[in-house]
């Protein structure tokens, strides 16, 4: 119910950012979006303390280098003592394959009767951005339609009418991607809408450092990957395990209260500084798409007509996918993380799932600037950099692979906690 009353809030706020008639009901939208739709936000004007800790040369692919690099952060690098640490329960952010790498270290070390060496203060938690690069994913994979086609249902057709460089594969450049299917969605919503407000939503949420909101969405994602990014159904099913049974209300909160990082103090919803190359940008593509659009009647009832391609239902593939041979997922899930809690991955999803976005070396140019909502409007980092400094380019193609997502980071995070939630 939460979320339908934030998509139709998303909604309508498209309609008044583009229709100039409703201009004066900007703030009163903006104003349901901080109160009565918010859920856990972050507190207003917090800035996040940040310790910038040397790199290493060991390698995060390797579980036995985890250790060492938990080693060298914690000991080596924040000079506390093994004896402190293990008194401490310290949760490490990571991408997918880091989270996995954690809970086998703490597999194999369960039994290693030297408190520190156990690696049990370690709380291993999936970070945002690669769940939303994942989501990004899926959104395109299922609407990409057929590549050489002429429908405008499809991300296929947007791409080639933009002049966009996008690519229907397993891990699409982020920005281009993003833009892609933000710029679709808010043309759809002036005629029609689309799947695509799921993941708007977690964009947006994630901007406005309501976690909560961010956490909605992610139970519903749960059941989209389940057909095909089966890893991260099964982490997404783990974390909601463990928010439901398993953190104390104490936890919880700590780990809702620093999901998210807000460097400088300042709220999500900023006035609009200028940038008027980019909303000149966007609103001549959201123009011709738009043109295009009513050229083809593509929301228009045409009695025959059909598209070349059926959409999957992803929710429907996920519930099958859970509910298969009498819920056997589940139940397989259930018996394997109470033999091994850290277990959560069967032999077959290990096999089959090829698409996991993780990254490399390659992928870890710095990020511009996160995402943020201005004036009500989500303008990601990429967009924010070019209109801040000045950058006057087209270029689509540009966007780093491996970007810092709305206040959330994309890089091994560490949260100490001892008798202190904040």
């Amino acid at each position: 119910m939460h979320l339908n009353n934030v998509f139709a809030l998303h909604c309508v706020q498209i309609l008044v950012q583009d229709v100039e008639s409703l201009a004066e009901h900007r703030s009163y939208i903006q104003h349901r979006f901080q109160t009565s739709v918010a859920v856990h936000c972050m507190r207003k004007g917090r800035a996040t303390s940040l310790h910038p800790l040397a790199t290493s040369d060991f390698n995060e692919g390797n579980t036995a280098e985890n250790a060492k690099v938990l080693d060298d952060l914690l000991i080596n690098q924040l000079a506390l003592s093994k004896e402190e640490v293990e008194k401490m329960l310290v949760v490490v952010g990571g991408n997918q394959s880091t989270v996995e790498k954690l809970r086998t270290l703490k597999k194999f070390l369960a039994s290693c009767p030297h408190g520190y060496s156990r690696y049990g203060w370690v709380l291993p938690l999936i970070q945002l951005w690669h769940m939303g690069w994942a989501d990004l994913e899926r959104v395109l994979s299922t609407h990409w339609g057929v590549s050489q086609g002429n429908d405008l249902s499809s991300f296929s057709s947007v791409n080639n009418i933009l002049g966009r460089k996008v690519k229907d594969v397993k891990r699409p450049d982020y920005y281009p991607a993003l833009h892609l299917v933000v710029d679709t969605l808010r043309v759809d919503v002036l005629d029609c809408w689309r799947d695509s407000m799921l993941h708007y939503e977690f964009q947006c949420a994630i901007a406005d450092g309501d976690i909560g909101c961010a956490m909605n969405v992610m139970a519903s994602v749960e059941l989209t990957h389940g057909d095909g990014l089966n890893k991260y159904s099964n982490e997404l099913l783990e974390l909601t395990c463990n928010f439901e049974f398993e953190y104390s209300s104490a936890l919880q909160t700590l780990i809702k209260n620093n999901w998210l990082c807000n460097l400088s103090g300042i709220d999500g919803y900023l006035e609009d500084k200028g940038g008027s190359h980019r909303r000149n940008k966007k609103e001549a593509a959201a123009k011709e798409l738009r043109r295009n659009m009513a050229e083809h009647g593509v929301n228009t009832f045409r009695s025959g007509r059909t598209t070349r391609y059926i959409a999957q239902d992803d929710f429907l593939g996920g519930y099958n996918w859970l509910s298969a041979n009498n819920e056997k997922k589940i139940k397989d899930f259930i018996n394997r993380t109470l033999r091994d809690a850290g277990n959560i991955h069967a032999d077959e999803d290990v096999a089959s799932d090829v698409s996991v976005p993780t990254a490399s070396a390659a992928d870890t140019s710095a990020a511009p600037m996160p995402s943020m909502l201005i004036g009500g409007e989500l303008v990601d980092g990429e967009e924010l950099f070019q209109s801040w400094d000045g950058d006057e380019s087209d270029s689509e193609d540009e966007g780093n692979l491996y970007m810092q997502n709305p206040v959330a980071t994309t890089k091994r995070t560490v949260i100490i906690s001892d008798k202190t939630i904040e």
